[in-house]
C-alpha cells in the first residue's frame, strides 16, 4: 500500500469575485480533487531509484515512520536511526501545506568518495537542489494540468446544462439504450410524461415496448430497423404510449446511433419522445370540420341547387308563356331574374370546385404536356373566336401532380388570357416552362387588359372581381381555384402586371416528378385549328 495526498482545489461561479473569504463563501460551487500516490509520483520524477542516495518524504517537520510518505531506500533511514555519513534536509510549502524532505547518503556513495570532500559535499547540495526543482515543477506541472481539467470540466457542465434547459424547455424526454445488454435510461421527465414517478419505471428497454400501442408497433419497429440498418440518418415516427391512468398519448419519438462497432453493429441507440397528443386531436378537429365542408358541399351541389335550376325553369316557362302580353320593361326584369339564377348556380358549382381540390385524387407523375395540349383542346373555341395567337416554348417535363386538377389550372389562365383582352388588339398569349432544380415553373403572359400594381393583392381571392361583369363574364372564383390548386400540391402562384392596357404575367410553380423529362412547344393560332409544332426555345 502508498502513502498519497489528495489534491482539492475550489470551483468558483464564473465572473463573480472570491478575494475575501466571504466571497469565497458565496460565490463557491463545489470542489474537484485528484488523488495522488507518492511513489508512482516520484518514479514519474526521478525515474528509477538510485542505489547510492536515500530520498526521503515526510508530512510536517515531524520525522516519524507515521509521517513517512516516500522512502527511496530499502530501510526506514531516520525511523531506524540510521543517519548516513552525510544528509540534508529541506522544508517544502506547497499550497499552504508543509513537507519535509531528506537526503541521505547511503554506503556505496560514501564509499566512493575520495579526498576532495568539499566537491563531493558541493555535488549532493546541487542534486538535492535539483531533486527538490524537479518535486516543485511536477506539482506546479500537475497544478496547470489540473486548472486545464477544471475548465474542461466547467465547460462540459455548462454544456450539459443548456442541453438540459432546452430538453425541459420543449417538454421532451430523454432516453439512452444499450442495444446489447437491453439496459436503457429513461430521464425523469420521459417518466412524468407517462404519468409514473422515478422509481416506478426500470432500467430496462423492455419498460418502452411493453407501453406501445400494438397496432403502432409493427410500424415503429420497421422505422426504427430501417434506421440500425444505416439507410436513414435517423429514426423518426409517431406512435401512442400507454399511460399509468390507462389512457393512451400520441409521442413523436426520435432516435439515432450514436456508437457502432468495428463491423458497424449498432451498440447504443440515444432518443427522445415528445407529447403531440394536443396537435393530434387539433388534426382530428380539423379532419372533422373538413368532413363537415364535405358534406355542407354535398349540400349545396345536390339539395341547394335543386330548388335553384326549379326557379330557373318556371321563369324560362313563364317567360315563354307571357311573350306576347309583357311589355319592354317586364320582360327586361324577367331576365334579369333568369340570368341571377343561373349565374347563383354558376356561383354554387365554382365553391364546389373550390372545396375539392386537393380530394380529387392522389397525385402521381403526370405528363405537363399532355395536361396543355388537353387545355387547349377545351379552350379552342374562346382561342378561335377571339382570333388570338399562342406560343408555346421551353420545357414540358413529367411532373408530381393531379392531373384533373393541373388540367383546369392550365385552362383558367389561358382562358382568362384570351378573354381580358383589349377589344382592338390582336390576342398574343405566350405559355412558358422552366425546369428549375426540382421545381417546373409555368409562366402564361398575354398582351390584354392587365392589372392595377395596388389590386395584385386581391387577384386570388374568392368572389373578387377586378373587371366589371357587364364587359367580361365570370364568377371571381377561377384565380382563387388556380391558387388552392397550385398550393395544395406544395406549390405558389403570383401575377405581374405593368398597369391597366400593359398586359399580365402569371407564375405558377408545382413540383417536379422524379422522373421528369423535358419536351418541345407548339403554336396555336386563332384559326380554330390548333397546330401543334415542336421547337425548341434555347
Amino acid at each position: 500500500m502508498q502513502a498519497g495526498f489528495l489534491m482539492y482545489v475550489p470551483v468558483y461561479r464564473n465572473g463573480h469575485p472570491h478575494a475575501t473569504p466571504p466571497e469565497r463563501r458565496a460565490n463557491l460551487l463545489g470542489w474537484a480533487y485528484s488523488p495522488f500516490r507518492m511513489d508512482d509520483l516520484m518514479f514519474g520524477i526521478l525515474g528509477e531509484r538510485r542505489r547510492d542516495l536515500e530520498l526521503e518524504i515526510f508530512d510536517g517537520e515531524d520525522l516519524s515512520p507515521e509521517t513517512l510518505m516516500h522512502d527511496s531506500g530499502d530501510n526506514l533511514g531516520v525511523a531506524q536511526g540510521v543517519g548516513g555519513l552525510y544528509h540534508s534536509s529541506q522544508k517544502l510549502d506547497i499550497f499552504g501545506h508543509r513537507w519535509t524532505v531528506v537526503l541521505r547518503s547511503l554506503q556505496p556513495f560514501e564509499a566512493s568518495l575520495d579526498t576532495r570532500l568539499a566537491r563531493s559535499i558541493q555535488a549532493a547540495g546541487v542534486l538535492t537542489s535539483v531533486l527538490l526543482a524537479l518535486l516543485v515543477w511536477q506539482l506546479a506541472n500537475s497544478r496547470v494540468q489540473f486548472a486545464l481539467a477544471l475548465e474542461m470540466a466547467r465547460e462540459l457542465r455548462i454544456s450539459e446544462e443548456r442541453w438540459k434547459f432546452a430538453l425541459q424547455g420543449a417538454g421532451e424526454g430523454v432516453w439512452d439504450w444499450n442495444i446489447q445488454t437491453g439496459e436503457a435510461m429513461y430521464s425523469r421527465r420521459w417518466k412524468e410524461m407517462w404519468g409514473y414517478a422515478e422509481h416506478e419505471i426500470g432500467n430496462f428497454s423492455e419498460e418502452w415496448a411493453r407501453r406501445v400501442h400494438p397496432e403502432d408497433m409493427p410500424r415503429v419497429m420497421a422505422e426504427l430497423q430501417t434506421h440500425l440498418d444505416g439507410q436513414k440518418v435517423s429514426a423518426a415516427v409517431e406512435f401512442r404510449m400507454l399511460c399509468k391512468d390507462g389512457c393512451w398519448r400520441w409521442t413523436l419519438g426520435r432516435g439515432m446511433v450514436v456508437r457502432r462497432d468495428a463491423a458497424g453493429q449498432p451498440l447504443r441507440l440515444v432518443g427522445t419522445n415528445s407529447d403531440i397528443s394536443e396537435r393530434k386531436a387539433r388534426d382530428e378537429a380539423l379532419k372533422r370540420s373538413n368532413a363537415e365542408l364535405e358534406q355542407f358541399n354535398y349540400a349545396i351541389a345536390h339539395d341547394m341547387r335543386q330548388p335553384l335550376r326549379m326557379i330557373s325553369s318556371y321563369l324560362q316557362l313563364l317567360e315563354m308563356s307571357l311573350a306576347d302580353s309583357l311589355d319592354a320593361e317586364q320582360s327586361e326584369c324577367l331576365n334579369f331574374a333568369i340570368d341571377g339564377a343561373k349565374r347563383l348556380d354558376q356561383m354554387l358549382v365554382g365553391l364546389l370546385a373550390f372545396a375539392r381540390v386537393g380530394r380529387n385524387g392522389a397525385v402521381a407523375p403526370s405528363s405537363s404536356r399532355a395536361a396543355l395540349e388537353e387545355a387547349l383542346h377545351f379552350v379552342q373555341s374562346a382561342v378561335a373566336e377571339a382570333h388570338a395567337s399562342i406560343r408555346v416554348e421551353g420545357d414540358w417535363p413529367r411532373i408530381a401532380v393531379q392531373h384533373d386538377e393541373t388540367l383546369r389550372l392550365l385552362q383558367n389562365l389561358i382562358s382568362n388570357a384570351v378573354k381580358f383582352r383589349i377589344p382592338e388588339r390582336t390576342p398574343e398569349v405566350r405559355i412558358t416552362g422552366t425546369t428549375i432544380d426540382t421545381e417546373w415553373r409555368l409562366v402564361v403572359a398575354d398582351n390584354g387588359v392587365g392589372i392595377l400594381p395596388e389590386q395584385l393583392g386581391r387577384l386570388f381571392q374568392v368572389f373578387q372581381r377586378l373587371q366589371s361583369r357587364a364587359h367580361y363574364e365570370g364568377t371571381g372564383i377561377g384565380l382563387a381555384l388556380c391558387r388552392k390548386i397550385a398550393e395544395s400540391h406544395g406549390g405558389r402562384i403570383w401575377a405581374e402586371s405593368a398597369g391597366e392596357g400593359l398586359g399580365s404575367c402569371f407564375h405558377v410553380i408545382l413540383p417536379l416528378a422524379v422522373d421528369a423529362a423535358p419536351a418541345g412547344g407548339d403554336i396555336v393560332d386563332g384559326s380554330g385549328y390548333a397546330h401543334f409544332r415542336l421547337e425548341s426555345s434555347r
